[in-house]
C-alpha cells in the first residue's frame, strides 16, 4: 500500500514516470482510488477490533468507474441515525453493493473523528 501511495503522489522515478505517462487527470483518479483502498484497509482493521459502529441509510450512490482489486469504488451519501449526512468515496464488495435505502454501518476514524469509514451492509 505504501508503494502505491508513493506512486500516486509522484514520488521516485516510478511515480514520476507514471504521472507523466498517465496524464494529470488519470493520475488524480489513480490517487483517489489509492485513498479509497487505504480507507477500506483501515476500516477492515478497525472492524477486527470490534469498535462501535454507527447505523446509517444510503441516500445516494454513484459508481465512479474505478476498481480496486476488481471491487467497485463508489461515491456514497448516507444519513446517520442521528440525522447527520455523510459523503464518502468507498470500495465496496462487488457481491454486496449497497443500494439507495439500504442500511449500512459506518465507523468513526480514530485518527480523525470527523471522518467516517464504511463498515459494510447492516445485518
Amino acid at each position: 500500500m505504501k508503494q502505491a501511495e508513493d506512486i500516486a503522489a509522484g514520488k521516485g522515478l516510478t511515480g514520476k514516470l507514471v504521472k507523466g505517462l498517465m496524464g494529470k487527470d488519470n493520475a488524480a483518479r489513480f490517487g483517489s482510488a489509492v485513498d479509497a483502498a487505504r480507507h477500506a484497509q483501515l476500516g477492515a482493521q478497525l472492524q477486527a477490533q470490534s469498535l462501535p459502529q454507527i447505523g446509517a441509510t444510503v441516500t445516494a450512490l454513484v459508481d465512479t468507474g474505478k476498481l480496486v482489486n476488481f471491487d467497485p469504488v463508489v461515491d456514497l451519501q448516507a444519513r446517520c441515525d442521528d440525522g447527520r449526512t455523510v459523503q464518502l468515496q468507498v470500495v465496496v464488495s462487488k457481491l454486496q453493493v449497497p443500494q439507495v435505502g439500504d442500511r449500512i454501518n459506518l465507523m468513526a476514524n480514530p485518527s480523525n473523528p470527523s471522518e467516517y469509514l464504511y463498515a459494510g451492509l447492516a445485518r
